[in-house]
């Protein structure tokens, strides 16, 4: 979890550009997470302060807090970002549903939240994780001891955007963003 924690910071620049005078911004999270939703938040927090960004935390442990805590921040926010985790992952495609709904625009953890209709995501390559994960698989199944193997961190991260949400919540996104973009749904 500690990369999402790095990504913080990243995803928040990533919003501001996407998202023209974003001054407030819904951070969704789940307060029962322990695998570093806290620290999370706290990075996400101490980004938005270096830009002049306000943070207000929404906490949803069940599919059926998701609507209301959603719904009564509808107003007051100009975007959403998601938290990894594995209720949002599962309610991905209603969270977008919902925030479309209401016009806010959202950010997500992966390249999945995006297809289910999330603006944009900033996330680690799923495939460039894969192939890291075979050279290690192939360095053990030579000899390799596990436990001699250093930890290694993503290296090639991806920038998704969804032009189909942007077109619905009336966003222009920037041809410079869109030249960066791994991925644009259209």
């Amino acid at each position: 979890m500690a990369i999402h924690e790095d990504l913080a910071a990243k995803r928040l620049e990533v919003f501001k550009e996407v998202v023209p005078g974003l001054s407030r911004v819904a951070v969704l999270t789940n307060p029962s997470d322990t695998f570093g939703a806290r620290r999370i938040l706290d990075e996400t927090r101490a980004a938005a302060e270096k830009l002049n960004i306000v943070v207000q935390p929404l906490e949803a442990q069940r599919r059926s807090e998701l609507e209301p805590v959603i719904t009564a921040v509808g107003q007051t926010v100009q975007g959403i970002i998601l938290q990894p985790n594995g209720l949002f992952h599962i309610e991905r495609a209603q969270i977008a549903e919902l925030a479309i709904k209401l016009g806010i625009p959202t950010m997500g953890f992966n390249a999945l939240t995006v297809n289910s209709g999330f603006l944009v995501s900033y996330a680690p390559s799923i495939p460039g994780l894969f192939q890291r994960s075979a050279v290690y698989i192939d360095k053990i199944v030579k000899g390799a001891k596990p436990s001699d193997l250093p930890v290694e961190l993503p290296t090639k991260f991806e920038l998704f955007v969804n032009l189909k949400t942007a077109k619905t919540l009336r966003l222009n996104i920037s041809d410079s963003l869109l030249v960066r973009a791994d991925r644009i749904i259209e």
